[in-house]
This record gives C-alpha cells, structure tokens and sequence, in this order.
C-alpha cells in the first residue's frame, strides 16, 4: 500500500503508447499472458487454460483466466 501511489503513476507513464486505455499495474498481468500466448510454439492449448497454468491458477481454473482476456495483439 505504502508504493502503491509511485507504482500506479511509473506504470501508466512506462506505458502510455501499449493501450488507448492508461494502464494499471494489474494489467501487466494480463499484457504478459498475451505476449507469452502470442510466442507460444503449441497452439493447440486454449488461451484461458494457457493463462492459468502460466499464472499460477489451479489447473481446472478456467474461470478466473477469463478475467486476463482484457488485451489482444493486432497481428
């Protein structure tokens, strides 16, 4: 809580140009699921299943990984 100020205004100034949106230190988060997502070599795990395990959600935890679907990467 004490560097929670500091931390909230270095993240939306050391990422102003990644989102139209400013950005919260909890969505790193979700822009590190999705960059790893997009460098992954197996497609053939589903995007919630892959954020889970990469996440440190339980194995059957789909639900939760839903919540990290807040970014995608224009191609």
């Amino acid at each position: 809580n004490a560097a929670s100020s500091d931390v909230n205004k270095k993240c939306k100034k050391l990422f102003f140009n990644v989102s139209d949106a400013p950005i919260s230190p909890k969505d790193l988060r979700s822009i590190y699921a999705e960059i790893s997502y997009l460098y992954l070599d197996d497609v053939t795990i589903a995007k919630p299943k892959y954020f889970s395990l990469i996440l440190g959600h339980g194995e059957e935890d789909n639900s939760t990984a839903l919540s990290y679907l807040d970014f995608y990467i224009p191609e």
